[in-house]
């Protein structure tokens, strides 16, 4: 005889708690995959995000945390080539890394202050995707990276619009490609989280503790905050050369 009955659930009580099941992370719990994250902090956010890329292609686990691994297109407006080889060198040579270790690590840089990424129509006010985003799209399309990051050079308080935009594309391209995307940018007046990240559930606030002798492994500290599903905060902070990892209650 076949059983007819009904089950029911109670959605306040278990669509988050289904739905955060299902979620898959590059770095759990701190990067979810097809959505974005956001980096923001002084200037050591730009080495935070570098070492994150090189963990992610053959590197160590990044934070003392299992992470994915995979290719990574990393795209910087706040850096030169110059600066990010610097970074990348004294990373791989900290770990013992080949240039061969690195291969599936691609970079470009764009000129900045020219919102290169995104353009706004006069007429209709409305912004849409520039030629530079398409090309960058087609880089991911070939490479299917776990992870990609863009280092952008925003104006925390005058570029929001353009901001809103890029958060938007970045958030189709992880969808589209099932991969973790990375927004990293300074913060706004006083450490602050911009307005324009609101819609951003996952916010990393990197800032510098003291000077190290090492500038590719500066002692830094990371609070990384999630607002959804349920709201967290966990403290990351750098001893020497590893991190450790902290959950804290609100």
């Amino acid at each position: 005889m076949t059983d007819n009955k009904v089950d029911f659930f109670t959605a306040d009580q278990n669509v988050e708690d289904l739905a955060e099941h299902a979620r898959e992370y590059l770095i759990e719990p701190l990067m979810p995959m097809r959505d974005v994250t956001l980096l923001i902090g002084d200037e050591l956010r730009s080495t935070v995000a570098i070492q994150l890329a090189a963990s992610t292609v053959c590197g160590p686990d990044f934070l003392s945390l299992c992470a994915g691994k995979g290719p990574v297109v990393y795209c910087s407006e706040s850096n030169t080539m110059d600066t990010i080889s610097n970074w990348i060198s004294g990373f791989a040579e900290e770990q013992s890394l080949g240039s061969y270790d690195l291969k599936n690590l691609h970079i470009c840089t764009l000129p900045a202050g020219y919102k290169t990424l995104a353009t706004k129509d006069d007429k209709s006010d409305h912004w849409h995707a520039s030629e530079a985003w398409k090309t960058l799209k087609q880089k991911v399309k070939e490479e299917r990276p776990a992870l990609f990051i863009f280092d952008a050079d925003f104006d925390p308080e005058g570029d929001a619009e353009y901001a809103d935009q890029i958060v938007t594309q970045m958030r189709s391209m992880a969808a589209e490609f099932n991969l973790a995307a990375l927004l990293v940018a300074q913060s706004a007046k006083g450490g602050a989280v911009p307005q324009w990240a609101e819609s951003i559930d996952t916010h990393w606030i990197a800032t510098q503790m003291s000077t190290d002798d090492d500038p590719y492994q500066p002692e830094c500290d990371l609070l990384v905050r999630r607002f959804r599903p349920v709201e967290t905060r966990m403290e990351l902070y750098q001893s020497g050369h590893s991190f450790s990892y902290e959950e804290l209650p609100f």
